[in-house]
């Protein structure tokens, strides 16, 4: 039965205490090494300027407008050409959101160019996905496009690594669920073809942004204007679908911010206006060790030393026993 937004006010009557995400200059090198190192959810802001990304958005319609994406509308999907997802999304609303998620459309310098901002964050330090054999390898540059009143699934990312995401155009918000269990959740396992044996993304049906509370402006009034941005997106504007524990933390994005979304962290975005995005992830030696563990549980082994390997040998030594005790018989 479908609740009403009466019943749902009743459901979320308890609120969640809130905080917002640290914003920190993406240059500060010392500052985003001491964030990294804090295991919680971060803004690195401006890591690429307003002038790149508009090169980035225009060159991405040149060379990839006429790609066939599979795009969703109200979770409905269909193949159309990359192009008109930006038309179609001026008509996109919290009841009939359109959202884009393609994995496999970027290639060359765009992908680089969008890639190289975000791997800026770790100064340097390879990851270790890298290393992975190449038919096992995640994609690391994910498309996602946006209208206003879409959001992602709530959810943790596979492989338990670190993910980024740099938005190139518009904003966008990220609810982060802290200091909660699967099991409260109601969590559930996400097998993907992409991922094979090797992981699977963890998902919850809770939508932390079911209803709109108060007047809401029109998905162009929040262009150029951050103030409205902030002040839209934290919780007290939205009632989530059921009651949540734990505690929110909420990040503003925008154009030329990188988000940073540690390890196993609950997280659901929403777009206040239409956005588009590429996601990546990130594994190095603060997070091989998780990575390492996820995979081994994921496929029942018994770490047989491989945690420890993840921890002090060189990468692509530690990631090549990693592969031999995930492909073992035993």
């Amino acid at each position: 039965m479908r609740r009403t937004a009466l019943a749902l006010h009743a459901i979320a009557a308890t609120a969640n205490a809130h905080s917002w995400a640290a914003r920190i200059d993406a240059k500060d090198a010392p500052a985003i090494r001491a964030a990294l190192d804090s295991g919680q959810p971060f803004v690195a802001a401006g890591a690429l300027s307003p002038e790149a990304c508009d090169a980035w958005t225009g060159n991405l319609m040149e060379g990839f407008g006429d790609a066939i994406v599979t795009q969703q509308i109200a979770g409905d999907p269909f193949d159309a050409p990359l192009a008109e997802f930006f038309y179609d999304a001026l008509a996109s609303t919290h009841e009939t959101p359109h959202f884009l998620f393609d994995e496999a459309l970027l290639e060359g310098n765009l992908r680089a160019a969008a890639i190289a901002p975000q791997r800026a964050i770790f100064e340097g330090e390879e990851s270790w996905l890298d290393a992975f054999p190449a038919e096992r390898r995640p994609a690391d540059a994910c498309v996602v496009c946006a209208g206003a009143g879409a959001r992602s699934p709530l959810h943790r990312d596979p492989y338990d690594w670190t993910g980024t995401s740099l938005c190139l155009e518009g904003s966008k918000v990220w609810r982060f669920l802290l200091d909660v269990d699967d099991a409260d959740l109601e969590a559930y396992k996400l097998p993907s073809e992409a991922f094979g044996d090797d992981s699977a993304g963890t998902q919850s049906d809770i939508d932390l942004y079911c209803v709109q509370e108060g007047d809401w402006p029109d998905a162009a009034d929040f262009e150029d204007d951050r103030d409205l941005v902030k002040a839209k997106a934290g919780p007290e504007n939205f009632t989530p679908s059921t009651q949540v524990p734990g505690r929110f933390c909420t990040a503003l994005q925008f154009a030329g911010d990188v988000v940073i979304v540690p390890p196993k962290s609950w997280h659901q975005t929403y777009a206040l206006e239409p956005s588009c995005a590429v996601a990546s992830q990130f594994c190095g030696r603060r997070d091989a060790p998780t990575v390492f563990e996820h995979m081994i549980r994921h496929r029942s082994r018994d770490d047989d030393r491989v945690l420890d390997l993840a921890r002090t040998a060189p990468p692509r030594d530690a990631v090549r026993a990693l592969f031999a005790r995930l492909d073992s018989d035993s």
